[in-house]
């Protein structure tokens, strides 16, 4: 897990995100419509090229060859045997590598299936995976929904098919926001 400032500075990342391209945060993030806004377009990752690999985010600033083949020069490449909730937490994901570290020039990332490989553990790769669930849930609208919340049994199920995101993502937040808080 990330320090808490780290994390405190990734949730500050995105309500700026929030206020910055006037995001609704009361509201699931259509993370397909933002990317698009963001001028991302989207490649379907075929199984037998890439089988190992959930998504990837290419942003080649100016590439001509790039930008004829696909229309943009920013990328997001997702493997289409995933689901829709893993598949927006990828892009998410993507997004956090954009916001964070594209000032670095061309970016380029591919992750793995395995949440055990070597890439998770990597600072950048923890980082972006915050930053994924803090823009899919943001902090203060999932404290409130989670402290509001009469059925505590069944709120990663609801808040999972509400914002359409992995139930993982929503008890990694639980323990993220609620139970680390309250240490």
């Amino acid at each position: 897990m990330l320090d808490k400032i780290t994390r405190d500075k990734v949730d500050y990342l995105v309500s700026n995100i929030y206020q910055l391209y006037n995001l609704n945060i009361n509201e699931p993030l259509n993370i397909y419509s933002f990317a698009q806004q963001l001028d991302f377009v989207f490649a379907n990752l075929k199984e037998e090229v890439l089988k190992d690999v959930k998504g990837i985010i290419l942003i080649v600033p100016g590439d001509k060859k790039i930008k004829k083949e696909f229309g943009s020069d920013k990328l997001i490449g997702l493997n289409t045997n995933l689901s829709m909730e893993d598949n927006n937490l990828i892009i998410a994901h993507e997004l956090g590598h954009y916001f964070l570290d594209s000032k670095r020039g061309n970016v380029y990332f591919a992750h793995k299936f395995t949440d055990n490989s070597v890439e998770v553990s990597k600072r950048s790769e923890l980082v972006a995976n915050y930053f994924a669930a803090a823009l899919l849930l943001p902090k203060e609208t999932f404290i409130n929904l989670y402290n509001s919340s009469i059925d505590k049994k069944n709120f990663v199920s609801v808040i999972s098919n509400k914002y359409i995101v992995p139930k993982k993502c929503v008890e990694r937040r639980i323990e993220e926001l609620i139970t680390d808080e309250t240490k």
